[in-house]
């Protein structure tokens, strides 16, 4: 009998751990999106710059059009005197979050203004921003890019939480390094399928199922038969990259 209790005991301790820990994941999901939506209010609030420079990470990634250390190239590239204020705006429609809390991304569409008095976007597209928790515990952006697209004929739906069927608690705490080599192994085997079977076939052997593909002046493909079938219409362009 005691050693009945003591199993049962030891049962709910561990769907006890699980409930905290997927409530923290939501927690944590929230939070970032949350983070994201605060980014975009300092945009129309402040300026676009000046909302890039508070809301990245200090080896933040901003393309321009390469990959560039965004503090350092914005330090650098101040912006020239205008008459006029542009407005960009932007809202997540799509996000997702690490077990652990401390890495996620969110997607969304984006539009911009050549002033903020004008009465039309002149531009239109999607973006994308990889987030990173900070030792203080707020989100910093880690990675941020994006693509234009078409005017879109109906407004995105807005971000709203996945059911808990979605996120799944517990994890364990991983070793940085052993999973940062094991995430470059992969990614090389991918390159080397690419070279060996081709693009298509390679991307549908490594990507996942709700994988999104960013093209310039499209809208984004999203899931991996979708992306796959953009690679066949689109062949002049070179297949897959890391967006």
């Amino acid at each position: 009998m005691k050693s009945l209790l003591s199993l049962l005991l030891a049962v709910c301790c561990l769907a006890g751990v699980a409930v905290a820990q997927k409530k923290n994941q939501v927690d944590d999901l929230k939070s970032m999106v949350e983070t994201e939506r605060a980014f975009a209010r300092a945009s129309e609030e402040k300026g676009i710059r000046e909302s890039f420079v508070e809301f990245i990470a200090d080896d933040g990634i901003l393309f321009r059009p390469t990959p560039v250390f965004g503090k350092k190239w914005m330090k650098e590239h101040p912006l020239p005197a205008s008459p006029s204020r542009p407005l960009l705006s932007w809202q997540p429609i799509f996000a997702a979050v690490s077990h652990a809390g401390d890495l996620g991304y969110t997607t969304g569409p984006w539009q911009y203004k050549n002033d903020i008095k004008d009465a039309k976007p002149a531009a239109f597209g999607n973006f994308m921003t990889v987030w990173k928790k900070q030792a203080d515990g707020l989100w910093k952006f880690a990675l941020d890019l994006g693509i234009s697209n078409p005017e879109p004929k109906a407004p995105a739906a807005m971000w709203q939480l996945p059911d808990s069927s979605q996120t799944s608690g517990g994890f364990k705490r991983a070793n940085h390094e052993v999973e940062r080599a094991a995430l470059l192994s992969v990614d090389r085997e991918f390159s080397n399928a690419s070279g060996e079977q081709g693009a298509r076939p390679a991307f549908l052997l490594y990507s996942a199922s709700d994988a999104r593909l960013f093209r310039k002046d499209k809208f984004p493909f999203v899931g991996r038969m979708a992306a796959a079938s953009a690679e066949r219409r689109e062949a002049r362009i070179p297949p897959f990259g890391h967006f």
